[in-house]
């Protein structure tokens, strides 16, 4: 017997387990089969890419089937999920006036404005978290949550190259 074979089946009805553990919240949405012929697609997936030299065999395949499975129930759901509402329920999110639409986005403006000086403050200017949470009345978590929303967003927007060129190293404590 092939070795990949023999590994597929000495560890099979254990992550067959494995995979009826991680839906037993969702019984009633998935059959056992559905769970079994996900488990036993994982494992064999599992078979062809395993590589001895980076550590058992039972670890990787618990890494697809936990994998494979999941995927299995997030389908699941979100076919039963767009089977339970009708089209008719689905409207585009309407705002009550022109005004109320207007004074949102002029705040989100206003919010990245924030955080844009935030970054600018912290990598053009050089000002520590810490300075920066006393001057804004922030907690250091809220100040570093800020900068590295506004550096992902900047990756987004020009690409990561142009965010790695703006990063500052740290500076040693004075």
């Amino acid at each position: 017997m092939e070795a990949k074979k023999l590994l597929v089946l000495l560890v099979r009805g254990e992550m067959q387990g494995y995979g009826l553990r991680l839906t037993r919240r969702y019984r009633d949405v998935l059959d056992r089969d559905e769970v079994r012929s996900a488990v036993d697609l994982a494992l064999l997936r599992a078979a062809e890419r395993f590589d001895a030299c980076r550590g058992p065999f039972l670890v990787f395949a618990m890494i697809w089937v936990r994998r494979e499975v999941l995927q299995l129930l997030r389908r699941e759901l979100s076919w039963r999920r767009r089977r339970a509402e009708p089209e008719s329920a689905i409207e585009p999110a309407r705002f009550d006036s022109p005004h109320d639409e207007a004074e949102r986005s002029q705040i989100s403006r206003l919010i990245d404005a924030e955080q844009h000086e935030l970054w600018r403050a912290h990598v053009g200017g050089g000002e520590s978290v810490r300075e920066l949470a006393a001057t804004y009345g922030k907690s250091l978590r809220q100040i570093q949550s800020t900068i590295a929303r506004s550096q992902r967003r900047l990756s987004r927007v020009h690409g990561p190259s142009a965010a790695a060129s703006t990063r500052t190293r740290r500076r040693p404590p004075c």
